[in-house]
């Protein structure tokens, strides 16, 4: 009450003080509602603003990236806050009911009173004397553990793309010094052709062979770089960072080998080669701890804690009442105690525990899949990888030591002039192509063991 404030003074007759304090108060308050951030849908909390992401990064930066920064898996971070929001509602007991009516005799004899009106009030209390509360939160434990494996799952299989996209983009990075190396060559080579053809050593067909396949590298330099703009934005779109266009840091050849572009750890245990029973038990090991098998065993568990769920809620839960009435005109009161329960004539709860025994088959089924899928992964990317490796091994035994005598061979010959122009060419153009074969294979083999390192689940978080 604001008595204590009223002033002693007569108020003044005329309105115009008070219209002037009210309009007053109205703009300070929109003023201030104004300048307060305002979100953009109810509930929003403010957006915090995403750190600046590095113009160069290696392998490693972009795996942490992949974990840490990726909107994706925030999506499947926040399913596991779902679940661990339903496990409070499974925790919380139920609420009563409340009830309170009143009657008052609308004529004829007083047959059920004699008061003038009497009031009833009553208090139910469900009874989960079956254990359905402790099965709801056995259940809804079991679900928290399904969706952290879903996580690792992600983190994995997300880990997997970007490493991939990350060698896409050494690959072409590769690529384009292999192009820049040949056209920094047959500069020379255009060089040493326009001082022969200028004291009449060399023809002007020379000249001009050598031009146009000048202009045929630039060419296809340019047609890279465009692949280096595709290959960089599909790691951006991966990530979930547009405008992002980095440089690739290191090179393709440690990949290859199963180290990091950038670091010293190895890329995981191999399998052995020498005994025949121990990849297989080894292999059989690292399935069993995959993130998409483990994933599979909780989603199985939890199935299971919801048929015994089902199985619970088809037990009837009785609920205990308490009230009282009295009466008015003359006074009159009365107590009483009780218990009512639901009698299942036409829903028996069967749906649901059917349902929840199909779910459990799907599931055992999917861990099943699982299991099998993640050890025909894994037998075909060691196939992959030692298949590579040979291919790798071999071209630089038989081919890459031959490069350099090549190209000696054929400046010497065309300078003696014992060699045209086009042979000089033909074997400036074979060390190119070698180099990108060179490429494609050490690309081929680095997606590889990328490709096995996800199928032993060693991207996935530790577990």
């Amino acid at each position: 009450m604001m008595h204590g404030l009223v002033p002693s003074s007569p108020v003044p007759s005329s309105p115009e003080p008070r219209t002037a304090l009210r309009t007053f108060c109205m703009l300070a308050l929109c003023a201030a509602t104004l300048a307060a951030p305002q979100p953009a849908f109810p509930g929003e909390a403010p957006r915090a603003t995403s750190p600046a992401l590095p113009a160069e990064v290696d392998l490693p930066a972009v795996l942490a990236l992949a974990r840490e920064a990726s909107p994706r898996l925030q999506i499947e971070r926040e399913a596991v806050s779902a679940a661990e929001a339903r496990r409070i509602s499974a925790g919380a007991l139920p609420n009563p009911r409340i009830a309170i009516g009143r009657s008052r005799p609308a004529g004829g004899s007083a047959t059920m009173f004699d008061g003038r009106n009497q009031t009833d009030t009553s208090v139910e209390f469900p009874l989960l004397l079956a254990g359905q509360r402790r099965a709801r939160i056995e259940a809804a434990e079991r679900f928290i553990d399904a969706a952290r494996a879903r996580v690792q799952v992600g983190e994995n299989q997300l880990a997997e793309e970007a490493a991939v996209a990350f060698v896409a983009i050494l690959s072409v990075q590769e690529r384009i010094d292999a192009l820049a190396d040949s056209i920094e060559r047959i500069g020379r080579i255009r060089d040493i052709v326009a001082a022969r053809e200028s004291s009449g050593l060399a023809s002007r067909y020379d000249l001009a062979r050598v031009e146009m396949e000048r202009a045929a590298l630039h060419a296809r330099l340019a047609e890279q770089e465009g692949d280096r703009a595709d290959a960089t934005g599909a790691l951006a779109v991966l990530l979930g960072v547009p405008g992002w266009t980095p440089k690739a840091s290191g090179r393709l050849a440690p990949i290859a080998d199963g180290m990091p572009a950038h670091g010293t750890a190895g890329s995981g245990p191999s399998l052995p080669g020498g005994s025949a029973g121990a990849a297989p038990a080894l292999r059989s090991a690292l399935a069993a701890s995959h993130p998409a098998v483990q994933s599979a065993l909780r989603e199985e568990a939890a199935a299971a804690a919801v048929i015994e769920v089902a199985r619970r809620d088809r037990i009837l839960v009785p609920s205990l009442g308490i009230g009282r009435m009295w009466t008015r005109d003359p006074y009159g009161g009365a107590n009483f105690l009780g218990l009512s329960v639901e009698v299942p004539l036409f829903d028996t709860r069967r749906g649901p525990l059917e349902e929840a025994l199909s779910e459990a088959r799907a599931a055992t089924l999917r861990r099943t899949l699982a299991e099998a899928q993640v050890a025909a992964s894994l037998e075909r990317y060691e196939t992959v990888v030692q298949r590579r490796s040979e291919a790798l091994q071999r071209f630089e035994t038989d081919a890459a030591s031959r490069l350099p005598m090549l190209q000696a061979m054929s400046e010497d010959a065309y300078r003696f002039g014992r060699a045209s122009i086009l042979e000089w060419l033909d074997a400036m153009r074979i060390h190119h192509e070698q180099r990108v074969v060179r490429v494609d294979l050490q690309s081929g083999l680095a997606e590889a063991r990328i490709r096995l390192n996800a199928a032993r689940g060693l991207f996935g978080a530790a577990r």
